[in-house]
């Protein structure tokens, strides 16, 4: 999700990280399950909210649906957009829609980390395209995991 704010307002500074494990603040030794990222560009406020368990849904053998979306408010509507469907919040049909799949998903993310294992291929100019959403990143670790 970092990669895809940078694609659409640019590079942020991050201004505030929060990472928690069970409602609570992550200590060192623990894998966090959601994070929250505020940061910002020029007069323009970003905030990123990230769960594992993903959107709450009790019809789920987990009591979750893994989802991914980004919301854009501007002073006039809010943006919706997701694997599924773009919506605007003065319309009551998206404006796009389509099928997600994430199982495709995951397994072109695999082959393409196996391609690159046995090629090599670790210098590919996607790779380093990810380079400033990864140092967003390691600052939210370093930031919200003082102590």
């Amino acid at each position: 999700m970092v990669d895809l704010l940078h694609d659409l307002v640019g590079p942020f500074e991050l201004v505030a990280a929060t990472l928690l494990r069970d409602n609570r603040l992550c200590r060192l030794d623990e894998v966090e399950d959601r994070v929250w990222l505020r940061g910002r560009i020029a007069d323009t406020w970003v905030m990123l909210d990230s769960w594992l368990h993903g959107e709450p849904n009790p019809d789920s053998a987990s009591g979750c649906s893994k989802s991914e979306g980004l919301v854009v408010c501007t002073r006039t509507r809010r943006w919706r957009a997701d694997r599924s469907e773009v919506s605007r919040s003065d319309q009551a049909e998206p404006l796009y829609r389509t099928q997600k799949d994430w199982k495709r998903a995951k397994a072109r993310q695999l082959d393409d980390f196996a391609q690159r294992i046995r090629s090599g291929g670790w210098h590919d100019a996607s790779l380093w395209d990810q380079l400033p959403a990864m140092r967003i990143i390691d600052h939210a670790y370093q930031q919200a995991l003082r102590i």
